[in-house]
Order: structure tokens, then C-alpha cells, then sequence
């Protein structure tokens, strides 16, 4: 009998053993080969579908601003901080729109002139690097994503309207240089050539003003706009003869769109004014 117990209590402690060993070798199993299991536990944040900032630069008017835009499952708070883990903006909805939530939000701030706002003051505003947005969904789960912003911001393009009696051409040269971050206003003499620039395409919109009933009571004014995405190595459109007339009066700009987001926009009218 001795020797039977002194072998079960032998078999135990073995037993114990074993199961403590296999314990930290069955987690490292499964979390090497199944990370996926891992992610679905309640510590992990859930990530944004999209999330980015960056600049809007308006080279005709010679103004500067920020952009930005997160979409995602329904969410409730987003809060942005900057490469200094400063909070530069916090939205929230509250009440009733805490129950709904958002899905997707679009800003853009203020566009002051480079007289009033210098570049220098807005590039110490708006540092480069990571910005995290980080937030809430409606079920109270935390939520991530991050936008890399960057100081290259591309030259504006030079655009005109080639005017024929039947057709409306809207032509622009590639654009090829960045904006000279130490000089105090825009000028396109001082823009250089970049290895990090990278365009990535290029917008066009057209738009006209239309009076309807006009000098009655009903007077209103339309404005038709008409836009179109195109790729970086495309340097005009046709206007659609539908849009407009031929010898309408129309403004027009050219965006260039690098590959960061960031864009530059050259506004025009035609008949080009004396």
C-alpha cells in the first residue's frame, strides 16, 4: 500500500508539473499562430476605416488652411492630437446624436492670407509627423487611427482656357516644384524642384452663374458647377458642351494633389479680366 500511494502521489506532482508547463506553451502556440483570436479581446481599440489631414493651399488668393476627415462605425467622441501629443480638436455628440453617432466627418479651418498668417506661423501651428485621432463608438468602445501630415506643399499650377467656337479647353502644365516654406508670401519664382513630392492627380471645376426672372420679385441666381477627377500624367479636359454655351462667362481652377493629400489650388475666369 506504501508503495502504491508514494507512486499516485508521484504521478500527481508529475501531473501538476506537466500542466504548468504546458500552460505558457499552449498561449505561445495559440498566440503565434492565431493572432486574430487575440485582437477580439475587449483591451483592444477598434481602428477608424479612414482617417487624414493635411494642407489646402489656395495659390491665387494666397491663403493656407488644414483639412481633415475620419469615417468609421458609429462613433460618439474623436479626439485629434499632434506629433506633440497636444489635443488640437475634440468633437462629441451629445444626447439624441450620442445614440445615433457619427459615421463620417469632414473639416477644414480657417483660410487666412499669407499676410495675416505668414507660413512660418502656420507651420509652427501644424508641426509634421503623426496626428492620432482616437475615440468612442456608441457602444463605448475605443477606437484609433492615425493621418501622417506633411510640410510638402506643391506649387500652383499654371492653368488657362483655351477657347475655341465650338469646344471649351481647361489646360495646365505639370507641376513640379513645392512652395519655398521660408519666404513670407507666395511666389511662384521661388518654388524648387523636390525629390519628396510626389503628384498624384489633379481636379478641374468649372462653374457659371445663371439669373432666373431677373428684376422680379422671383429673381434668383444659379450656379452650375461642373468637376472631374483626373490622373497625374492628364493635363486637360474638355468642358462637356452641355454644361454651358460657348462665350458663357465662367470660372475655373486646376487642384494639384500629392500624394499626401495635401493640394494646391489656381483659380482663373474667362474672359480674363484687363
Amino acid at each position: 500500500m506504501e508503495n502504491t500511494q508514494s507512486s499516485s502521489n508521484g504521478m500527481t506532482r508529475h501531473m501538476r508539473m506537466l500542466a504548468i508547463v504546458l500552460v505558457p506553451v499552449v498561449a505561445l502556440i495559440l498566440g503565434a499562430a492565431a493572432p486574430e483570436l487575440w485582437a477580439d479581446g475587449d483591451g483592444d481599440e477598434l481602428e477608424f476605416e479612414e482617417a487624414w489631414f493635411n494642407i489646402e493651399f489656395n495659390s491665387t488668393d494666397e491663403d493656407l488652411g488644414v483639412r481633415g476627415f475620419v469615417d468609421g462605425d458609429p462613433w460618439k467622441e474623436v479626439e485629434i492630437e499632434d506629433p506633440n501629443g497636444r489635443t488640437i480638436a475634440n468633437i462629441w455628440a451629445k444626447k439624441s446624436l450620442a445614440d445615433q453617432g457619427f459615421a463620417e466627418l469632414f473639416f477644414e479651418s480657417g483660410e487666412p492670407t499669407l499676410e495675416d498668417v505668414p507660413i512660418a506661423t502656420f507651420l509652427g501651428r501644424f508641426p509634421e509627423g503623426t496626428y492620432e485621432f482616437e475615440g468612442e463608438t456608441i457602444e463605448g468602445d475605443d477606437v484609433e487611427g492615425e493621418a501622417e501630415f506633411t510640410w510638402i506643399i506643391p506649387c500652383g499650377p499654371e492653368i488657362w482656357a483655351d477657347v475655341k467656337p465650338r469646344k471649351i479647353v481647361i489646360k495646365w502644365n505639370a507641376v513640379e516644384t513645392v512652395v519655398n516654406l521660408n519666404s513670407t508670401t507666395y511666389d511662384p519664382e521661388e518654388c524648387y524642384g523636390s525629390d519628396d513630392l510626389l503628384i498624384v492627380g489633379y481636379r478641374v471645376e468649372v462653374e457659371w452663374e445663371e439669373v432666373l426672372n431677373e428684376g422680379t420679385p422671383d429673381e434668383e441666381e444659379i450656379v452650375h458647377k461642373f468637376g472631374i477627377d483626373l490622373e497625374a500624367d492628364q493635363y486637360q479636359v474638355t468642358v462637356p458642351p452641355e454644361f454651358m454655351e460657348i462665350g458663357q462667362e465662367f470660372q475655373y481652377e486646376v487642384l494639384a494633389i500629392e500624394v499626401s493629400g495635401n493640394q494646391t489650388i489656381t483659380e482663373r475666369e474667362w474672359p480674363e479680366e484687363d
